[in-house]
């Protein structure tokens, strides 16, 4: 065996892993449709899930605005550690209300942080593109437009009650839309 072989192994290892990780992301969706396990409880579920994603980011731009010291770095990096493990916590422990079982409620988690991984990637290449040109910046925003478009209607598909303070179609109704 030559020196690429742990190399080569590590790239196999990497693409099963993705592959299972993909396939299991795929069954919980099937399910969630199906309404074997609930993914999102309500909108209010999917927005606290969104925010676990999104909860970082915005604290990364506010460590660029935090005084030199490296103390308020180290606090404020605590407290995004505090604050995303409790949100985590706080997103199993409904998951696992709602499905009742470990595996379930585990398929459950890997596909509701996958699919908000997702949308808040391609929301964010919509919005700020990556891309020196701006034709790489144009192909960028068509890619992530596309990403949205088949994801949305399948997130909402996954919400068992449409219901909650961030409800699109409570949201939608009061400009004269009805979903």
């Amino acid at each position: 065996m030559d020196s690429t072989t742990p190399v080569w192994t590590d790239y196999i290892f990497n693409v099963y892993s993705l592959i299972v990780w993909i396939t299991l992301v795929i069954i919980g969706a099937v399910l969630g449709a199906k309404k074997t396990i609930t993914v999102f409880r309500n909108f209010n579920d999917l927005a606290i899930v969104f925010l676990l994603g999104a909860w970082p980011m915005f604290m990364s731009r506010l460590l660029l605005f935090i005084g030199p010291s490296q103390i308020q770095k180290n606090i404020a990096l605590i407290f995004l550690v505090v604050v995303e493990a409790a949100i985590f916590c706080w997103i199993v422990y409904r998951t696992y209300q709602d499905n009742g079982r470990f595996w379930m409620t585990l398929l459950a988690i890997i596909t509701k942080s996958t699919l908000s991984f997702l949308f808040l990637f391609n929301l964010i290449s919509l919005f700020a593109p990556t891309g020196k040109t701006a034709a790489q910046r144009a192909q960028a925003r068509q890619s992530a437009l596309f990403w949205l478009i088949g994801l949305t209607p399948l997130i909402y598909a996954l919400v068992r009650d449409k219901e909650g303070l961030l409800n699109p179609g409570r949201i939608l109704a009061g400009r004269g839309i009805q979903l």
